[in-house]
């Protein structure tokens, strides 16, 4: 028996499935769950054989009119719980194939869309990291100021401690007097001047320090950025999504049954007398 329908899974649009049950005699003489694809189509069917061919011996129930409606009823409800309509569909691009859409054209088809999603992804985020960045790049403007400042008041410092050390050794030495208590509270104030030359020392390297931290941030933050875009990209990449199979069962009311009639599968039969099918 050959069985051809129309089923139409979405609206609009419908596919054909054939399917060749075999007559065999006892109380299911055809069983629809038990078919094959029938490799061919009605446009292929003949009524007359070949010349010299035989036919095979028809079985009792297809000699009986009354059992061809009742096969065309059960050959519906069979495509009805075996048919299927297999769509892939991408959940975070909200998109699902067409019908008979490949998984490579499908993919190409959204690459449009994909890249759109990851250039707005990728704005978006470059937006948010051009804050942190701004607030780290005052900052770093900042210190650099705070490490100009100390660098020139130890300039200052050093000069003014060098030439106060100057005057007081000159006068020590080569003054008419000998050390009185001025010259020694001048040499006192040149080791006061001395010890404010070491903490502004300390005060650059602490600001240096800082600096370098500041800039070790914005290096981190450029490298969390390039990560983050890599990761959307990868994410984003059409040929990467990660596609769901959706098997689309049919309504009954979406299966139009065209055809049920009695076939013969045509053979050969070799000189050894096996028999080919001939309709492969």
């Amino acid at each position: 028996m050959l069985g051809l329908a129309d089923v139409a899974f979405v609206p609009g649009e419908s596919q054909r499935f054939g399917r060749i049950a075999w007559l065999e005699e006892g109380p299911m003489p055809v069983d629809w769950e038990q078919a094959v694809e029938a490799p061919f189509s009605e446009d292929d069917l003949e009524r007359n054989p070949e010349e010299n061919g035989a036919f095979a011996k028809l079985a009792a129930p297809a000699s009986r009119p009354e059992s061809y409606p009742a096969w065309a009823k059960s050959f519906a409800d069979a495509i009805y719980r075996t048919s299927k309509l297999e769509l892939y569909t991408s959940t975070s691009l909200k998109l699902t194939s067409q019908p008979g859409e490949s998984e490579r054209d499908f993919r190409i088809r959204i690459s449009q869309l994909a890249r759109e999603k990851r250039d707005d992804a990728i704005d978006q985020l470059r937006k948010r990291y051009a804050t942190k960045s701004a607030t780290l790049q005052d900052r770093k403007m900042r210190a650099e100021q705070k490490v100009a400042k100390e660098k020139n008041d130890y300039h200052s410092q050093t000069m003014s401690t060098a030439v106060s050390v100057g005057a007081t050794i000159l006068g020590a030495f080569f003054g008419r007097k000998k050390l009185s208590a001025t010259t020694l509270n001048k040499a006192g104030t040149v080791i006061r001047k001395g010890m404010r030359t070491t903490q502004e020392r300390s005060d650059i390297q602490n600001a240096e320090e800082s600096l370098e931290v500041i800039n070790q941030r914005l290096a981190d933050l450029e490298q969390e950025l390039n990560q983050e875009i890599a990761r959307i990209e990868e994410q984003t990449d059409p040929m990467q999504q990660p596609l769901e199979v959706v098997a689309m069962r049919p309504k009954k009311g979406d299966i139009n049954v065209r055809l049920t009639a009695l076939i013969w599968l045509p053979y050969w039969q070799t000189n050894d007398g096996k028999r080919e099918p001939s309709y492969l």
